[in-house]
């Protein structure tokens, strides 16, 4: 081949990536205009890899950097209480999250299935002692003891549990302590 024709077959092969580019784009732009993608939007709760992904002001995940582990961190991405998926970057759970939701096999989030979920591992949770409004709790789980205060003005301090502390919301020690209330002092009779 001579030098002009290696400067025509470049130019060719330059001509057709713009081509190719300019001919991907308008498909994209026309399959959106067809069928839109919902966007989803992430936003970190507190400051501490705590993510929730929403649709239109519907959460339907969770991404949070699970470092109870003491030999490695990982990121879990959670959908009605379940741990769906492992990975090592945030950018890999969000992708996940992303594909799985356009795929249809993310299911919605669904906070009654979180609550009955920490409520199946609440049967597991010892009440172990109550100093004043305080409660000892044991997870023979993991064998560590939380103090619980089902009445502290502080959601994020009513048990010194990490799910409680971080996700803010009612976790199986602070359900066990009420279903012991409610086993001690029984409901009057009328």
């Amino acid at each position: 081949m001579t030098q002009d024709s290696n400067k025509q077959a470049n130019c060719l092969q330059q001509r057709f990536a713009i081509a190719q580019q300019e001919l991907n784009q308008y498909l994209e732009e026309q399959s959106q205009r067809i069928a839109p993608q919902p966007q989803i939007k992430f936003t970190d709760i507190d400051g501490f890899y705590n993510f929730e992904g929403y649709v239109n002001d519907k959460l339907i995940a969770k991404i949070f950097l699970n470092t109870s582990e003491n030999k490695f961190s990982y990121w879990v991405v959670e959908v009605s209480g379940v741990e769906l998926y492992h990975c090592y970057s945030f950018p890999d759970a969000r992708e996940f999250v992303i594909n799985a939701y356009n795929n249809g096999t993310l299911h919605i989030y669904r906070r009654d299935v979180v609550l009955s979920d920490r409520e199946k591992g609440a049967q597991m949770v010892e009440v172990l002692e109550k100093h004043g409004s305080e409660y000892v709790v044991r997870n023979p789980q993991n064998n560590n003891h939380y103090v619980v205060r089902l009445d502290h003005p502080d959601v994020k301090m009513r048990c010194e549990c990490p799910d409680c502390y971080f996700r803010g919301i009612q976790c199986k020690h602070q359900i066990a302590v009420m279903k012991h209330i409610r086993k001690v002092t029984p409901l009057p009779v009328i």
